[in-house]
């Protein structure tokens, strides 16, 4: 799964040209990452700027696994994939 479910307001830094950017460490080596927020994640960012509160002060809503699942098995059924979520999960590479 992605890291976008610990994203909070404290990782946003407004450098000195103005432009926005994610400040933070990659989980595993602690190594220093900054990214600039391209026009595209800004909007995405606007968009669910209300929810942060509901989301306990995260950028992004983050969806539970149940509910991951409830998902994937609709997008296979779109699909006409009759497999198991299990596997399909598996294939796609996401973790349950």
């Amino acid at each position: 799964m992605s890291s976008n479910w610990q994203l909070t307001n404290q990782h946003l830094k407004v450098w000195s040209d103005g432009s926005l950017w994610l400040t933070l460490h990659r989980q595993k080596t602690k190594v220093p990452v900054d990214v600039k927020l391209l026009p595209i994640a800004l909007e995405i960012l606007d968009k669910y700027k209300d929810s942060i509160v509901p989301c306990g002060g995260k950028l992004l809503p983050v969806l539970s696994n149940q509910k991951c699942n409830e998902y994937l098995k609709e997008m296979a059924a779109v699909c006409g994939i009759n497999k198991e979520i299990a596997q399909l999960a598996q294939q796609l590479g996401v973790a349950l």
